[in-house]
């Protein structure tokens, strides 16, 4: 059995995992707490094909034998674009993400933070407008923190379309910049034990608790921060 429920899941939605071995070591809520239910009135899921979406796990790995431009320019060769607006759009990705200083410059030369940021853009120039991160936060100093939250911003500037979903233990950074949390645990059966099968326990839409989205982490945020920290010690 896998322990770490939450890299399943992210590997599961980034499309990281056989089909079969996500299947038989994952599962879903049913029932009444089905999250994954479709709405009434929406239009039919797009089926997901190779490429759609992008998958950025904690090392943040890229090409060692191409510099910070090379790599981007690489990530849109599916693109359709022309030579000339391929290298407009790369060197703008560069300018608003503040990569201009190291574009020039291979992985081992760059910071955790410029890691982080190429690694990111590659995915957000081939993917579509879906992005996956495994513990983006994880192994990072303050500074690299607030250069991923930067980062989010960013990507939901670029387009009003564009959707991340990240795995974190920071339930902090969760409730300050997610509008959604679902949490994962094992939830207990009619004994009060355990299930040894990881699913979702509890999902909290920051949305209509009006948290999402705030300059600022008010005290309604800290609550939330106390009722998910205890379900997860209850789960």
């Amino acid at each position: 059995m896998i322990k770490n429920w939450k890299s399943l899941f992210v590997k599961t939605a980034g499309d990281d995992l056989p089909k079969k071995e996500a299947k038989e070591q994952f599962t879903f809520p049913t029932g009444n707490d089905n999250v994954f239910e479709q709405p009434k009135n929406t239009q039919p899921a797009k089926k997901v094909q190779e490429g759609d979406v992008g998958f950025v796990n904690q090392q943040y790995t890229l090409f060692r034998h191409k510099t910070v431009y090379q790599s981007l320019l690489f990530a849109l060769r599916r693109s359709g674009l022309t030579k000339k607006e391929r290298h407009g759009k790369v060197m703008q990705y560069i300018h608003d993400w503040g990569l201009e200083k190291c574009k020039d410059q291979y992985p081992v030369f760059l910071s955790g933070g410029q890691r982080q940021r190429t690694a990111i853009l590659e995915q957000l120039l081939s993917s579509g407008y879906y992005m996956v991160l495994d513990e983006p936060f994880s192994s990072l100093d303050v500074g690299n923190i607030l250069s991923v939250k930067k980062a989010f911003q960013l990507i939901n500037q670029s387009h009003e379309l564009n959707t991340i979903m990240f795995s974190t233990h920071d339930i902090e950074l969760a409730v300050e910049l997610a509008d959604s949390i679902y949490v994962i645990g094992y939830p207990k059966d009619e004994k009060g034990e355990p299930v040894p099968v990881g699913t979702i326990v509890g999902h909290y839409d920051l949305k209509k608790m009006g948290l999402a989205w705030q300059d600022q982490f008010t005290d309604d945020h800290h609550h939330c921060v106390k009722m998910i920290r205890q379900l997860m010690l209850d789960s």
